[in-house]
């Protein structure tokens, strides 16, 4: 019996061996199985990690890049503000320059044109209406009247002079003189 016995323990040992086996092979097998799919995703994050990495020089590169663009803008910024500056001050200048201009031609000037007519001083004779200066007339006895021009050149100096307004203009210097 102890025979027996010892030929049950050792079929039915042999038998829990196999059993065993098998999970470690399983076992194993499960564990090979995770060792490559551990090793693919590292390989995966080791490619994104150098992806990100070059992602990473390329924007410091390019934040370089607008860091240089950023300043030469504000070079040109300040450049032309000073130019905006210095304009508007030579703006002012040649306003002020001007304005001087304007006062003193202003006072070279006859102080208004209607006191210097003829109508308006009194060592002139008024001229009858209707007439123009230089114009001659003739009265009703004979003698003919006008602006007080003596000669026939005077008369014809006149009335070009109203007919083109740069002569009259001219004249006007003229006597400013």
């Amino acid at each position: 019996m102890k025979v027996a016995m010892t030929k049950r323990t050792s079929s039915a040992s042999l038998g829990g061996l196999d059993e065993e086996r098998a999970r470690l092979a399983t076992a194993n097998l499960k564990l090979v199985e995770d060792e490559y799919r551990l090793r693919d995703a590292v390989a995966k994050n080791e490619s994104d990690v150098a992806k990100a990495e070059q992602n990473v020089e390329k924007l410091r590169r390019d934040l370089a890049s607008a860091g240089e663009l950023y300043q030469t803008s504000i070079l040109r910024r300040d450049k032309t503000e000073q130019k905006l500056r210095q304009n508007l001050a030579d703006q002012g200048d040649i306003r002020e320059q001007i304005g001087q201009y304007s006062k003193r031609l202003r006072s070279s000037l006859p102080v208004k044109l209607e006191a210097t007519s003829p109508q308006h001083t009194s060592n002139k004779r008024a001229l009858p209406r209707g007439s123009l200066p230089g114009e001659r007339r003739e009265s009703q006895d004979g003698t003919s009247s006008g602006s007080g021009a003596e000669s026939e050149d005077e008369l014809n100096h006149s009335s070009a002079t109203r007919s083109d307004p740069t002569q009259g203009d001219e004249r006007k210097r003229r006597s400013v003189r």
